[in-house]
């Protein structure tokens, strides 16, 4: 909640230390000797509130919903691929079968078109 302190808007809330938070800081901590310093300040000293576990928590739920939906986008794709590929098949089948029409129908001419 913000309230108005003369011309200022103040926030009773603390700050959030988030996942984007976190991602930015890992440039700088590297491992958890160096995190705990960080959080020493953010949180203990700066008074944030550490919500990276539940941004994480959040961004993980997210990439297992898009990797279903992929998946699911994948399995249709195979149905596809499956039926384009049998439609592929009666399609050579078709060639195959007016390929040697054709050679028959030369033969026909070659033999009975002469005139003669």
């Amino acid at each position: 909640m913000r309230i108005k302190i003369g011309n200022f808007l103040v926030s009773n809330e603390p700050a959030r230390f988030g996942l984007k938070q976190a991602e930015g800081a890992m440039k700088f901590a590297k491992d958890q000797t160096q995190v705990g310093a960080v959080l020493g300040v953010i949180v203990g000293v700066l008074g944030y509130q550490n919500a990276v576990a539940v941004d994480v928590a959040a961004a993980n739920n997210a990439e297992r919903v898009e990797i279903g939906l992929n998946k699911e986008e994948i399995s249709k794709n195979d149905t596809e691929i499956g039926a384009l590929q049998r439609e592929n098949a009666e399609l050579q089948r078709e060639i195959a079968a007016s390929t040697a029409r054709q050679g028959q129908l030369a033969e026909i001419a070659k033999l009975f078109a002469t005139g003669k």
